[in-house]
């Protein structure tokens, strides 16, 4: 899982806002085309203008397809009320011939983190037996060797990425632990990881950290006796009917029943995830009308409509940390990061395993949700930047 790519995703706000206001533009008497201005009205953010219509949509999609070589790309839009529009271009595999389909299910890399944020939610408003405040003392005191620096850090500060879990570049795993079975993987990536000192000072730094959502998915598992996968799906996937969503790479290994992502490096198509022990921070897959009924529940429950998260829970996964990150105007929340623009404030993560390319944005101020998906990291990014625009431009009939 890379980190989230705050310096695009801040250029993104900016490049598609404009885009909005070029397309919002008056036409020109003798009919060419809108003259883009060099200032975006204040009316326009990323979502704020109608979006197109799908067939127009999977238009703008399949010329991004063919632009920038990404071999699939979809795009979708909700409001309050769910579902707007979303369309797919391109093909499951770099040289196959079987289409994308609406209902292909897409590996969401990091956009997973939210959900694993969400579940400490759903504990946390029923009053335990882990919540937000919840310390890693009191988490694993009585089985773990918790450092003393770690003692005090809560489950919040490790879903914002403040309580001093060390980044990919300071985690050093035995390769022995990813033989063990899921749950006793992450219990001892979670002792060896809280018996040494923080990474950095415990809200000192903002330091992205794919091992501080390990921690916490370990201690889920230990206070409720089951897996993080199996709480996963009694919590969030059961209840939101997001049918299609599972872990790992999406489809069958070996087949080509749904989209492959591509090798990094050769990008040929390739069935690949990181480790199931990992998975918290980044292993899951679904298609884009499941994976927006989630985001869909965090706006709404913004607002205090949601059927599944009161309203208190959704405010607290959206309390941006007071410790900045770098290179991000805004700040990181539980699972976002917050970037101010002219509608408000916008709730941004990106995701990948390297092999695939996701990216949501919630702008609760105009009540919309837009995703991309592609089944490759290195033309995923520009391609759905890109289709992120084709979403905002208005259809002047």
């Amino acid at each position: 899982m890379s980190q989230p790519l705050t310096r695009t995703l801040a250029a993104l706000v900016l490049t598609a806002g404009l885009a909005a206001g070029a397309c919002a533009a008056d036409d020109d008497p003798d009919g060419s085309e809108p003259v883009a201005t060099t200032t975006a009205p204040e009316t326009t953010s990323i979502v704020d203008l109608t979006p197109r219509p799908t067939d127009e949509l999977a238009d703008s999609l399949y010329t991004i397809v063919a632009d920038t070589g990404v071999p699939a790309l979809g795009a979708a839009i909700f409001d309050g009320d769910g579902l707007v529009s979303q369309a797919v271009a391109g093909v499951r595999e770099r040289g196959g011939d079987a289409a994308v389909t609406i209902d292909d299910t897409f590996h969401l890399g990091s956009n997973t983190k939210a959900m694993t944020a969400a579940l400490v939610a759903r504990f946390d408003e029923r009053g335990g037996p882990v919540g937000f405040d919840t310390t890693l003392a009191e988490a694993f005191g009585e089985t773990t060797d918790v450092h003393s620096d770690y003692a005090d850090v809560t489950l919040a500060q490790l879903l914002s990425h403040t309580g001093g879990a060390p980044t990919d570049d300071d985690l050093e795993l035995d390769d022995s632990i990813l033989t063990l079975p899921v749950e006793e993987a992450r219990a001892l990536g979670t002792r060896l990881v809280l018996a040494a000192p923080p990474a950095a000072p415990p809200g000192s730094v903002s330091a992205y950290s794919n091992a501080g959502y390990v921690v916490v998915a370990a201690a889920l598992e230990e206070a409720t006796g089951q897996s993080w996968e199996e709480l996963m799906r009694a919590e969030l996937f059961d209840p939101l009917a997001m049918d299609s969503c599972g872990f790992g790479p999406p489809g069958t290994e070996g087949a080509v029943d749904q989209p492959l992502g591509h090798d990094a490096e050769s990008g040929e198509p390739a069935w690949f995830d990181h480790p199931a022990v990992v998975a918290p921070a980044g292993g899951m897959h679904c298609s884009m009308a499941d994976w927006g009924r989630f985001l869909v529940e965090l706006l709404n429950g913004l607002d205090g409509d949601s059927e599944h998260l009161t309203h208190a829970s959704v405010e607290r996964l959206f309390e941006v940390s007071d410790v900045p990150v770098p290179g991000l105007d805004g700040g990181a929340a539980l699972g976002w990061f917050a970037i101010e623009g002219p509608q408000g404030t916008a709730w941004f993560h990106d995701g990948s395993n390297t092999a695939w390319y996701s990216q949501a944005a919630i702008v609760p101020d105009i009540d919309r949700v837009v995703v991309a998906v592609s089944n490759e990291e290195a033309t995923g990014e520009q391609a759905a930047a890109m289709a992120f625009v084709a979403l905002s431009e208005i259809d002047p009939a």
